[in-house]
């Protein structure tokens, strides 16, 4: 499966929660800190789990500091999701359908905004734009206008 598809599957009141919680979570994190965590590394930049001044990728908002380790950069979230069975108990995760969302996810509100100039409030606005539309695809709890 392309990550980038949408899949469908049937919510449970319990998914519903749980998916909702990681979008919010994501969601506000990303707007708190306005711009992508990357690093310039050889004229290239990089994305990072954890990037300079405490910024966190899409991705990275969800793995508690007490679970980050530097050896899961570079890395695919959902490698780390499969190597790291300690995130997956802390994300609550049930099963593959919640690692396929948690992979979605990442790539909605954090690699579609990767040709996005610097400007923060554009940055913003582009991921309360893709938060709403996730939010939508799924059926999960809208957020309140802002």
């Amino acid at each position: 499966m392309d990550s980038m598809d949408t899949f469908y599957v049937r919510l449970t009141p319990k998914r519903a929660k749980r998916w909702s919680g990681w979008l919010q979570t994501v969601r506000d994190g990303l707007l708190q800190q306005g711009c992508r965590a990357t690093m310039a590394l050889n004229h290239n930049i990089r994305c990072m789990y954890r990037g300079p001044n405490g910024t966190r990728c899409a991705a990275g908002q969800l793995i508690p500091d007490d679970l980050y380790s530097p050896d899961m950069e570079n890395k695919p979230f959902a490698e780390i999701l499969m190597l790291h069975s300690a995130l997956r108990r802390e994300l609550g995760m049930q099963d593959t359908t919640d690692a396929y969302f948690l992979d979605f996810l990442q790539n909605r509100l954090h690699d579609m905004v990767e040709d996005l100039g610097a400007e923060p409030e554009t940055y913003r606005a582009y991921v309360r734009h893709l938060s709403r539309a996730v939010a939508a695809i799924y059926g999960l709890r809208a957020f309140e206008a802002e």
